[in-house]
């Protein structure tokens, strides 16, 4: 999903095996950090922390990125639930604020 909707339609260079073995790194208290909202087992949206901006913008941190809901599943607050959990994890683990 994270490939197909955020890496494909830029000029990023990774490949899908990449960026699996990214997200396969995702951790609790240091980044990445990934949330994943499930309905009946199926992943239907994501968001995701991490340390910056790539290296772009690294004075931008930590940075709030990959948010995506499946069409059929928007407008039922997903994302917003999914922004609320990862904004209250934040703060449990020490930040005060995030960038996007």
């Amino acid at each position: 999903m994270v490939y197909k909707e955020f890496v494909v339609p830029t000029s990023s260079k990774k490949t899908y095996v990449e960026v699996v073995e990214f997200f396969k790194r995702t951790y609790v208290n240091e980044f990445p950090i990934t949330f994943i909202a499930k309905v009946d087992g199926q992943c239907v949206g994501t968001v995701s922390v991490f340390e910056n901006d790539w290296n772009e913008s690294p004075r931008f941190k930590p940075w709030l990125a990959s948010l995506f809901v499946e069409p059929s599943y928007r407008s039922q607050k997903i994302g917003f639930y999914l922004i609320k959990a990862l904004l209250e994890h934040m703060k449990k683990i020490g930040y005060t604020k995030v960038c996007f």
